[in-house]
């Protein structure tokens, strides 16, 4: 603090009568308030030290040079001392004030604030006229206090030094303080002279300043608050302190009652990082004493609820799922959801479930889903959430996708779950559409083991959150009670999806006692009329591997029969952590112990069955459902390899990287196809809307076709379609239903009656009540009443687009009869109050459904918008008020046709009978609504190959081919056809000791250049005959490429041919 007065010379040589009587009173005391007295106490000791000169005195000196200066180590610092006696030990000092009067500064840069700090001297003898910088006394780091000089000349720097004079008046040796910059040595000096004790005007010596309280303090009483006293880790608690008493200096805080001060801070902010229940210290000081304030048990830390497992979802069906979770700490939770259009719209949840419990592990149930559907969902935890995720219900027919993989448990140390199941999991993860997973057994090493499932939870987070797994049991899960709650399943069982039937069976030796139980049910369950069946279960029946080559006969006694009598597609099996695939009477037996449990060597040779093997792989099955092509299309995923000894993956394969593809054909005819329907209610009064629901049966149904009043008019193409009937009259229905067999149709005379509507059933509504229109175009909208019982003299209504962003009203047409009309205001509008006066009753008494206006609404933005009908005021004739029993709104749905595209990841390759060239197709369609059917014509010759929206097929014979597409989503389609997309070449390879492979030089299809130089020569004739065996050992190539004579087979009329052909070139 600066405290400004008259400038003064550097030594004054005259004394004012004021200023002499200062010096007089210099050791006045002079009681300030009642109880309190201040002392002003001139110095008795001050001088200047210089760096420069370390070992010189400057005492005596009429003035104190304070400098900072980088050149030749000129830093100056002044000390000062005082006589403290009159300040009596065990005082309560309130205040205390160093004053300097600052004659005059120099230096500096003109910009710069500068500072001079009082440090209080801490030990060493103060002994003026010896004391130089070299014997200077220790003093603190810290400065007491800190105040800018340089600013003017001629006025009183005052330092607060309170804190010293406390430490004093409380016992602590009191030595004076040094005046110094806060940083020495500075490239631009600066200089500050203060006056000292030798100064010939006493009135602008240094003194100190001091008020105190005779007699001490009373010491404090401590006393503190919390903001909170519980909570979860990490817990943050604000302190208050509450102490009483005067003149408090300290706080000591200990947090955890452990004798270490946590904080030195009045009122602190601590955080409680770790889970338990803390005592809490206060420790205060003042001139008086301290004194302490325990608070036992005051703050309690519990743990934060948090997810250990999930979400994970099981159960998944057409209408339903469930969603699972395990918390930390017994908490309730909910799960939020809402369909994909909904949440696409709102960014929101519509619905909302719970179980009801407080617990640890959570099953809550989502019922009465829409089949075939995406949902968003999240869970709730005690008020935090997990982000948004989402899943799909099962379809209930159609073509889809599933995975099958096992033995995911891990090997500690070698490697955990996390390190090769995760692997394989996030891969699965990352597949379009996939309605579920199979995992036939050993999901963990220790079923008993919580850690174990902890393992697998996390590796498995991103698949289990949106795709259902259907686990059978394996020997290393033993139906431990874990297993049971975590999956809520029985031993045995089975689901449905779509077309397919999956039964999952316990081949635990454990269960083998009571395997006739599991067999009767077996062979019941597999008489579904579900026409794909597969079956699930841990051990193999059929193996190449060691210790159980062949495989589990007595299982194979118990169920093969069942398998092949009930037409089972395929069976997966795990406990070999290998890949392998072997076929039985026509049945595929997959292996695929390749989770990410610890790999090993199958027994070679192979077990007769086998087909193909892969050893430490890691990967799974995606096994895609074609209900129209009637096949089950298998295909081996490899997502890494492992090294044999088990400790490193070695290859880390691109997505998609396909090992084989299996091909799995239906061997029993197909379903008839029956059409049939039905209907909520078959009658009411106009407008009557029905809800019709397609019964109809039979494979692979790909077109509805619906008539809805028997006049050759198709009304609606979807399965189960909605209609609203507005005029009275009996109506026959008739459904057409497709599939690639043909069509059926079914006919129900007068099955819906309308009657005209009574007076409490008047309605008016919007007609049609949705109507999709493409984005950009118009269309139009009548507003009708449902009946008139005393006729019509006027109206007043208003209509409103409620999302104007999708649409707008750019026309109203009134009908004949409104000879007065009014439209407010002018369209377009996206609202508007229409009014029209019946001046020549021309609408008479009883009329049924009449229209009030049409209005054109254009199509502006892709979406959904309703359209409302308010305000409405009706007088019929005689002036009676008309009150409509329901006022109905209309929808508009906006739409971007379809543009069919698609390409393919290759166009061409060689292929032959036993070795097809298979082709993925991408849909690259587009639209609004995105497509939903898709119809695949790979050989152009007009029949539907695939319904898939991705499918993948093959070519076995060399040709161009013509690839078409058809597209549609709900309201629109459209064909994309590419002329010779796919040309297949005859898979040949070179004949022993070549490197080229035969060409076909004049374009037959049959392979004369044998060396494969470009042309017919006579080296052709001579590998021809020499290599006439290997032609027909070579089961991968065929025959057919060199069997020149036609005849199936390789004969010695072939090698004449050949040579006369080569002849016939050389004229």
């Amino acid at each position: 603090m600066v405290k400004n007065t008259t400038n003064h010379s550097l030594f004054p040589v005259g004394i004012s009568g004021y200023f002499l009587l200062i010096v007089c009173i210099a050791l006045l005391i002079v009681p300030v308030c009642a109880g309190s007295t201040t002392v002003s106490i001139p110095t008795d000791g001050d001088t200047y030290i210089t760096e420069r000169s370390p070992n010189a005195s400057d005492d005596g000196v009429d003035g104190m040079f304070v400098q900072t200066m980088a050149t030749k180590n000129d830093n100056y610092r002044g000390v000062v001392h005082f006589n403290l006696s009159s300040i009596p030990l065990g005082a309560t000092v309130t205040d205390a004030a160093l004053h300097l009067y600052l004659l005059a500064y120099n230096g500096g840069d003109g910009v710069t604030e500068y500072y001079n700090d009082v440090h209080r001297i801490t030990g060493g003898d103060f002994s003026a006229p010896v004391l130089k910088w070299a014997t200077c006394p220790a003093f603190e780091s810290i400065p007491t206090d800190s105040q800018s000089v340089g600013t003017a000349n001629g006025v009183w720097v005052v330092w607060n030094v309170t804190p010293d004079m406390q430490a004093y008046a409380s016992g602590d040796p009191m030595f004076g303080w040094v005046i110094k910059y806060p940083v020495e040595s500075l490239s631009i000096p600066h200089v500050v002279f203060y006056n000292t004790l030798e100064c010939t005007d006493p009135a602008y010596r240094p003194y100190l300043e001091v008020t105190y309280t005779e007699g001490g303090a009373a010491a404090p009483t401590a006393a503190f608050t919390a903001d909170v006293t519980s909570g979860t880790a990490p817990l943050t608690v604000q302190f208050t302190d509450a102490s009483t008493g005067d003149g408090i200096t300290d706080w000591a805080w200990d947090f955890e009652n452990d004798g270490t001060v946590d904080s030195t801070d009045q009122s602190p902010s601590h955080v409680f990082d770790t889970t338990g229940t803390y005592t809490v210290n206060l420790t205060v000081t003042n001139a008086g004493g301290s004194d302490s304030e325990v608070k036992t048990d005051y703050i309690t830390v519990s743990e934060a609820p948090a997810l250990l497992w999930g979400p994970y979802l099981t159960g998944t069906t057409t209408t339903g799922t469930v969603v699972n979770v395990k918390t930390n700490i017994a908490t309730a939770v909910s799960v939020e959801y809402a369909t994909d259009a909904y949440y696409t719209a709102h960014s929101a949840y519509d619905q909302s479930a719970t179980d009801g419990v407080s617990t640890q592990l959570h099953h809550v149930s989502l019922a009465s889903l829409t089949p075939d559907t995406m949902y968003h969902y999240r869970v709730i935890y005690d008020g935090q959430t997990t982000g948004d995720l989402h899943f799909r219900t099962f379809p209930e027919s159609g073509a889809f996708t599933f995975v099958v993989y096992s033995d995911t448990q891990d090997q500690l140390p070698t490697f955990s779950q996390l390190e090769r199941h995760k692997l394989v999991a996030d891969r699965i993860a990352e597949e379009p559409d996939v309605a579920f997973v199979l995992n036939s057994g050993d999901l963990v090493n220790d079923a008993s083991n919580l850690s174990d499932w902890d393992r697998y939870f996390a590796a498995g987070k991103n698949l289990m959150a949106r795709i259902p797994v259907f686990p059978a049991l394996g020997n290393h899960d033993d139906y431990d009670p874990y297993y049971s709650a975590i999956y809520g399943i029985p031993e045995y069982y089975s689901f449905d999806c779509a077309d397919i039937h999956v039964a999952v069976l316990n081949s635990n030796d454990w269960a083998w006692p009571d395997l006739p139980t599991q067999s009767a049910w077996l062979a019941a369950d597999l008489e579904t009329a579900k026409p794909f069946k597969f079956v699930s279960f841990h051990h193999p029946l059929y193996t190449s591997e060691a210790k159980h080559f062949g495989g589990w006969e007595n299982l194979r006694l118990e169920w093969e029969d069942d398998f092949n009598e009930n037409g089972v597609l395929a069976v997966f099996n795990g406990h070999v952590h290998a890949y392998e695939r072997l076929v039985v009477n026509d049945t595929n037996y997959f292996v695929v112990g390749i989770g990410g449990g610890p790999s090993y060597n199958l027994a070679t040779p192979r077990y007769e069955a086998s087909v193909s093997s892969l050893e430490y792989a890691l990967g799974y099955i995606r096994v895609t459902i074609d209900p129209v092509a009637r096949t089950a299309t298998a295909e081996m995923i490899r997502v890494a390899d492992v090294s044999s000894d088990l400790k490193n993956i070695t290859t880390l394969y691109p997505p998609n990287t396909i090992s084989e593809t299996v091909i799995m054909s239906l061997s029993s005819p197909p379903i008839a196809l029956q059409a049939d329907f039905t209907s909520d209610i078959q009658s009411g009064s106009a407008p009557l809307t029905v809800q019709f629901t397609d019964a109809s049966i039979g494979d692979g149904i790909t077109s509805w076709a619906w008539d809805f009043e028997t006049d050759g008019t198709v009304d609606s193409t979807d399965q189960s379609p909605s209609h609203v009937f507005d005029t009275a009259g009996t109506y026959t229905v008739n459904l057409t239903v497709m599939n690639a067999g043909g069509n059926d149709s079914e006919v129900k005379t007068d099955y819906i009656t309308v009657t005209t509507s009574s007076q409490g059933d008047r309605e008016v509504y919007l007609t049609p009540v949705s109507l999709p229109v493409m984005n950009g175009t118009t269309a139009e909208f009548e507003v009708r009443i449902s009946s008139l019982p005393e006729g019509l003299a006027g109206y007043d209504l208003r209509v409103t687009i409620d999302n104007p962003s999708i649409a707008e009203i750019v026309g109203v047409q009134y009908p004949g009869w409104a000879a007065f009309n009014n439209t407010t205001p002018q369209p377009p509008a996206h609202s508007l109050r229409l009014s029209g006066v019946d001046s020549g009753r021309l609408v008479e008494a009883g009329a049924g459904s009449t229209l009030l206006a049409t209005i054109t609404v254009r199509a502006d933005a892709t979406g959904t918008s309703r359209i409302s009908i308010t305000n409405v005021n009706m007088d019929a004739d005689g002036g009676v008020v008309i009150t409509p029993a329901a006022v109905t709104p209309g929808e508009i749905v906006v739409y971007i046709p379809m543009i069919a595209d698609f390409e393919a990841n290759v166009t061409g390759g060689k292929a032959s009978l036993s070795r097809p060239f298979f082709v993925a197709f991408t849909d690259l369609s587009t639209g609004v609504p995105p497509g939903s059917l898709w119809s695949w014509d790979f050989d152009n010759n007009g029949v539907v190959d695939s319904i898939l929206q991705n499918p993948v097929t093959s070519y076995i014979s060399p040709g161009n081919y013509t690839v078409t597409l058809t597209v549609q989503n709900t309201y629109s389609s459209d064909i994309e056809t590419k002329a010779d997309y796919i040309q297949v070449t005859r898979y040949v390879k070179p004949f022993p000791g070549q490197t080229n492979d035969p060409t076909d030089p004049d374009g037959d299809s049959l392979y004369e250049d044998i060396n494969g130089n470009g042309r017919l020569d006579y080296d052709d004739i001579v590998l021809y005959y020499e290599n006439m065996q290997w032609i027909r050992d070579q089961a991968d190539v065929g025959i057919e490429p060199y069997d020149y004579n036609q005849n199936g087979r390789i004969d010695y009329d072939d090698v004449v041919l050949l040579y006369q052909e080569l002849l016939a070139s050389h004229p």
